[in-house]
């Protein structure tokens, strides 16, 4: 069976595709406008080294005079304190203070590296959701927060106050922008499915109905010649008993 077969079997039963096309169609229209708009907005947050150094006070002519520096920018440079912002933004204190504050604790902060050499890394905090308050609210008091948590992941490794480097948002948090995504895909994926299936069942009803059709013939076939079998036995006796009462 090739598509051409299909094509004119599915029109020889289109009171079996019809039906189930437009039920498709009316679920896809439910997919369709049932799919909720998903608002989204995102701020970059930069580090900044400091431009103040520190020098120790010698403790005597003989000690060398050396300069305090930030240990966690001598060890991987700003790129890892960026690294390190984001996962600090991601912890769950971090998340509790962000909802205690009336946003959400779904964001993401990541770390994007411009591609300037010597150009400082900056990270990405974005929010999606379908309040468009709830997800400008959520990423500003995260970028809010980017500070804060970076002071304090430095602290922890006993980087000097003069010494820290600090983070900011590097503008103020845009309007979210509306979108349905997967909306089209969806729907599209259930319009198709939902048609094949008509297809298929329009091609096993014709199979079922035909089948029942030729075994109708055959079984209506069958009484006939056994009927034409009787009437030739009663026909023959007939005539012998007529010309047996003939010689008599």
């Amino acid at each position: 069976m090739d598509l051409f077969d299909v094509a004119r079997i599915t029109a020889k039963r289109w009171y079996v595709f019809i039906p189930l096309a437009l039920i498709t169609a009316f679920f896809a229209y439910q997919a369709y406008s049932g799919v909720k708009p998903q608002y989204y907005t995102s701020v970059s947050v930069g580090l900044v080294s400091p431009s103040v150094k520190d020098v120790a006070v010698q403790s005597s002519p003989s000690d060398p005079v050396f300069q305090v520096s930030n240990g966690l920018q001598d060890a991987g440079g700003v790129s890892l304190l960026a690294n390190l912002l984001a996962i600090g933004l991601r912890d769950a204190s971090v998340q509790s203070q962000v909802r205690a504050a009336g946003g959400s604790g779904s964001y993401s902060s990541e770390v994007f590296n411009l591609p300037n050499a010597g150009q400082l890394p900056i990270v990405v905090v974005s929010a999606q959701g379908p309040s468009a308050q709830g997800v400008f609210d959520t990423v500003n008091l995260v970028a809010q927060q980017s500070d804060q948590t970076l002071r304090g992941i430095q602290a922890q490794a006993g980087v000097p106050d003069t010494r820290l480097i600090t983070a900011f948002p590097l503008s103020a948090v845009p309007e979210p922008v509306g979108g349905l995504p997967g909306r089209t895909r969806e729907t599209a994926t259930l319009a198709v499915a939902g048609l094949a299936g008509a297809v298929v069942a329009s091609v096993l009803f014709d199979a079922v109905v035909v089948r029942i059709g030729r075994s109708r013939r055959k079984d209506g076939k069958g009484i006939r010649d056994t009927e034409e079998l009787a009437d030739d036995g009663t026909d023959s006796e007939m005539h012998l008993d007529r010309r047996d009462r003939a010689y008599r």
